[in-house]
Order: structure tokens, then C-alpha cells, then sequence
């Protein structure tokens, strides 16, 4: 999703899409890199509920991957994510 496509979708449609995304990801119906992919949208997300569905699904997430081969893959991919909300934090704070 592109800078401003998702403002086409209201915030709780969006909370609604990322816990989906998470939850078909995690029953084995959708690849986690199709996830990834659509929550790299997050670095232009500016309301809190899409940022707090979001990182609550894939600290899940981390916890069930921590000791299998492709955590190494799911912490590149997350890190990335944390790092924007971090940026998004720090452009409020005064």
C-alpha cells in the first residue's frame, strides 16, 4: 500500500486487515512474507490502533518462531517494523 492508498481505509478497517493478516499467517493460510509486506505500509501509519495491532501480533509471533531456523528471517522483517514505530514515537516527543 502506497503512502496514501491506505487513507482510503478507515483506521479500524485497517486494525480489522493486520489482525487478519497475523492470524491467517499464523494458521498457515497466508505466507508471513505477504504480512510483512503489507505492514510495510506502517511507516506512513499515523493512528495508534493499527501500530498497537500490529506490533502486539508479531511479539506473538516472535515468542512461537524464537527457537525454530526462520526466526532469523521474521527479526529482520519485524526489526524493520519496530524501527519506523520508534521513529514515529520520537518525531511526537518534544
Amino acid at each position: 500500500m502506497d503512502e496514501e492508498a491506505f487513507k482510503n481505509i478507515d483506521s479500524l478497517s485497517r486494525v480489522q486487515l493486520i489482525s487478519d493478516g497475523l492470524s491467517l499467517a499464523w494458521n498457515g493460510q497466508l505466507d508471513y512474507q505477504t504480512v510483512f509486506n503489507f505492514l510495510s505500509y506502517l511507516k506512513h501509519e499515523t493512528e495508534h490502533l493499527p501500530w498497537k495491532t500490529a506490533l502486539g501480533g508479531l511479539g506473538a509471533v516472535s515468542q512461537m518462531l524464537s527457537r525454530t531456523p526462520t526466526f532469523g528471517y521474521f527479526k529482520v522483517r519485524s526489526d524493520r517494523i519496530y524501527y519506523e514505530f520508534c521513529l514515529k514515537i520520537w518525531a511526537i516527543v518534544p
